[in-house]
């Protein structure tokens, strides 16, 4: 699961990512397998479906942005608070990981 705090740049391009990269649903791969030569003899036919790539994470109460509102696409939860700070102790608190880009300088 890729969770995010929904603001612009890199929080909004991995919640886009795993958007885009579900898979799809079960009808539209019955109707792939329908326009294939010899699809019931198709070994990926009874293959497993992919896991779903899930997102979510915790955003500012009313889904603040710094460009304005997170888009509704998105699965967020709203912390009771508008300050980012309650966001990102949330979401560090919920991941299993954290990555954290920036274009300063390390003081460690």
């Amino acid at each position: 699961k890729i969770i995010s705090g929904g603001q612009t740049e890199t929080d909004r391009g991995a919640l886009q990512f795993a958007f885009r990269h579900r898979h799809r649903q079960p009808q539209q791969r019955q109707q792939q397998r329908q326009h294939q030569p010899n699809a019931d003899h198709d070994p990926r036919q009874h293959a497993p479906m992919p896991k779903l790539l899930s997102h979510g994470g915790w955003c500012p109460c009313h889904r603040r942005a710094e460009d304005g509102v997170i888009p509704a696409e998105f699965s967020m939860t709203e912390t009771p608070s508008e300050e980012y700070e309650q966001r990102t102790e949330w979401n560090v608190r919920d991941s299993d990981a954290t990555v954290i880009f920036t274009m300063r300088k390390s003081k460690s």
